[in-house]
Parts: C-alpha cells; structure tokens; sequence
C-alpha cells in the first residue's frame, strides 16, 4: 500500500472520519488552516451526515481537488464557465475511478444497506469498507497529484 493510502486509513484509525482521513494527507502540505477544514468536513463523514449519500472518502477527494484545482466563481465570462467545466470533469473522472474500483460511490451501497439503513441480507456479516475507501480514494488522489507535479 501506498505511504499516502497507509496514512490516510491510519487517521481513520485515530478516529477522523472518511472525508477527514482523505483529506489529511493533502492538506498538511497546503497553506489551508487546518482546524477549519477538519470541522467544515466533518459534516461529510457518513455519505453526508450519515444520510449514507457520496461515501465520505470521495468527497474527501473532492475537497482537496477543489483546494488546489478549484474555480472561484460562477459565470462572469467564458473564462469562468470553462474553469467550472474542467474542475467538474475532473471530479467525475476520478470519482468514476473510485467507483469501478469499489464497486460503488454512496456510502449506502458501499454498506450494502437498503434506504433504512438495514444491511442487507447476507452481508450481516461483512467487514465495513470504510479502510479499503480510504485508502483508494488517497490512492487515486495521489497518482493524479503526482502527475501534476511534474
């Protein structure tokens, strides 16, 4: 495993949910106060406060793709509208990435859970992939920042 994906699920490990656990890693390297971020990700651990939508860890991707890729405004000219355009596409590739890798984007299919938050039957028994998330979704992050910083 790689050094950023062992880091990330060792967060995870201390506590810091999905969305938090991705974004470590990253974050520590920018100049973004750290305490802040934490909070303001806090409410995505859980597939959005445990609505079991977007698995945290994707959205953990998606909030350091938008600190350092992001665009700041809407429409102002065309300028803005292919800033906002690439960042989405973005976004959607290494979120399908993270889906043909495990199978699925939401926290609720992930859980194999049904619209109640039962799991469904015959995976009573399943290990949560909440680590192996983790540790994709930073693995993913981190092969395309790496190209960038070449």
């Amino acid at each position: 495993m790689k050094e950023i994906a062992a880091a990330a699920r060792a967060f995870h490990d201390e506590g810091y949910n999905c969305c938090q656990s991705v974004i470590l890693p990253f974050i520590r390297e920018m100049d973004v106060d750290e305490e802040a971020l934490l909070k303001a990700a806090s409410s995505l651990g859980g597939g959005l406060g445990y609505l079991r939508e977007v698995c945290g860890a994707v959205s953990g991707m998606a909030v350091v793709l938008g600190l350092k890729y992001g665009y700041r405004c809407g429409f102002k000219d065309q300028a803005d509208k292919d800033a906002k355009a690439a960042h989405y596409a973005l976004v959607k590739r290494l979120g399908e990435e993270f889906k043909e890798r495990m199978g699925a984007l939401t926290c609720r299919d992930l859980l194999h859970m049904d619209e109640y938050d039962r799991v469904l039957p015959g995976f009573e028994d399943i290990e949560k992939p909440c680590p192996d998330a983790i540790a994709v979704a930073a693995d993913i992050l981190s092969d395309y920042l790496a190209t960038q910083d070449k």
